[in-house]
């Protein structure tokens, strides 16, 4: 009995003890970039985020409209980058390794090339579709 007593002492300590930080919850939501589909994958590569997943545009904060297939990247400002892989498919994963990014999921091409599944894209590529 002594035992459950101190038990409950201590718990009450802690609860009332003031706490190292205190988060909060913001009632207003930071805007960022979004994709007009779903997000299936995300990876934080370098600073840039990269997305995949079934949508056929990206939006930056002010609303304008990117194309992008499946895949996406957007800088720390929540901007679409010039990254535009192009997968004809839904993507529903994504890893980052050296200098690419691999994403797997339903699709046969990306950047126009043959890719049964999955696939490795540079991660600073440019509009040139080779490797």
């Amino acid at each position: 009995m002594l035992r459950r007593l101190m038990a409950a002492a201590a718990f009450v300590a802690v609860l009332a003890a003031p706490g190292a930080a205190h988060a909060t919850i913001s009632n207003t939501s930071e805007k960022t970039g979004e994709t007009n589909g779903r997000i299936s994958a995300i990876v934080i590569y370098r600073g840039i985020t990269y997305v995949g997943g079934t949508f056929t545009q990206a939006f930056d904060r002010s609303g304008h409209a990117f194309p992008r297939n499946n895949l996406a990247a957007f800088n720390a400002s929540g901007t679409p980058t010039s990254w535009n892989p192009n997968a004809n498919g839904a993507v529903h994963a994504l890893a980052a390794s050296g200098t690419l990014i691999y994403a797997g999921g339903a699709f046969t091409k990306v950047r126009g090339l043959g890719a049964a599944h999955i696939a490795a894209i540079p991660a600073f590529m440019s509009a040139d579709p080779r490797p």
